[in-house]
């Protein structure tokens, strides 16, 4: 599945401007509002930019968002596209983004993640994915003070699904998730987490990976998606939810929230008039949505 993502905001102009790549283990950026990195784990192939706020006295630990690109994309070109790096590090955390498994020799930065039954090359071979990205975490936690309950993980299309694949796990490092795009395609979450909160933005209009489900004219898969409003559902089961929605917003937008007895909130925005990309207001909403977490007692 070629996942469909370009600019959007204004903010990937400041981006570029902003902030510069090295794409090497010991340099960085200089007179820029981040430093961004490249770094490559050790004993492994596997790599991730790391970008993080120019303040580096900093001594409090600082939440860290991690953001897994679409399939057939990769670290650099989601760096640039979405406009949420710049609002994480304005709020002052730190962000990651990793490369998915490499695609064939002849396009290796057309990568996949393994969600399950989906997608590319990195389901076909059964890559470790969550295990790449929780040793990610304890490599970037060797280099700077990370707050272990503020790790958030937001993933589009195939990212996405592999952002669900991760709260699927009762014992995920993971404090909230945002996914935009994206369904359900794991096949292992009889138990999932009811701690990790989840929003996930959807285009009403999405023909990759249709909200009601199934397959749509873009659809590049084989694989006949669930809903979104049932992929939501396997984790609002066990954690005693009462949904309320679809509500008409003031833009025309649809939206919905499950209120939890037993774990973390769960909410939905519904894009009018909106196909398979990344929505020009997702960004904001998104950093919206995680700050809230941190306004309020933690779910359990």
């Amino acid at each position: 599945m070629r996942d469909s993502l370009r600019a959007v905001r204004p903010l990937g102009v400041f981006l570029l401007a902003c902030l510069t790549t090295v794409l090497a283990h010991t340099s960085s950026a200089n007179d820029s509002d981040a430093m961004v990195k490249l770094w490559t784990l050790p004993d492994t192939e596997r790599t991730y930019l790391l970008a993080t706020p120019q303040n580096q006295q900093h001594e409090k630990p600082r939440p860290l968002l991690i953001m897994l690109h679409g399939g057939m994309g990769n670290a650099r070109s989601f760096l640039d596209s979405t406009g949420l790096v710049p609002l994480a590090v304005e709020a002052d955390w730190l962000v990651a983004l990793p490369n998915g498994a490499a695609g064939p020799a002849r396009s290796p930065d057309r990568r996949t993640w393994n969600a399950g039954l989906c997608c590319g090359r990195a389901a076909r071979t059964n890559s470790k994915d969550q295990l790449f990205i929780e040793n990610m975490i304890d490599h970037i936690a060797t280099k700077q003070s990370i707050d272990r309950n503020q790790i958030y993980v937001v993933g589009f299309s195939n990212g996405g699904m592999m952002a669900y694949s991760m709260a699927c796990d009762a014992s995920s490092p993971v404090r909230a998730i945002a996914v935009v795009g994206a369904s359900l395609v794991s096949e292992t979450c009889s138990h999932p987490s009811s701690k990790v909160a989840i929003f996930a933005l959807h285009g009403d209009d999405d023909q990759s990976v249709p909200f009601a489900g199934g397959k749509g004219s873009r659809t590049r898969t084989r694989l006949h998606y669930r809903s979104v409003l049932d992929s939501l559902a396997t984790f609002a089961r066990p954690r005693k939810c009462k949904r309320t929605g679809p509500n008409l917003l003031p833009d025309g937008d649809r939206g919905w929230n499950w209120r939890c007895k037993a774990g973390a909130p769960i909410e939905l925005r519904v894009f009018k008039q909106t196909g398979h990309r990344w929505p020009s207001s997702a960004s904001a909403m998104i950093v919206d949505f995680f700050s809230r977490l941190n306004q309020s007692p933690k779910s359990h």
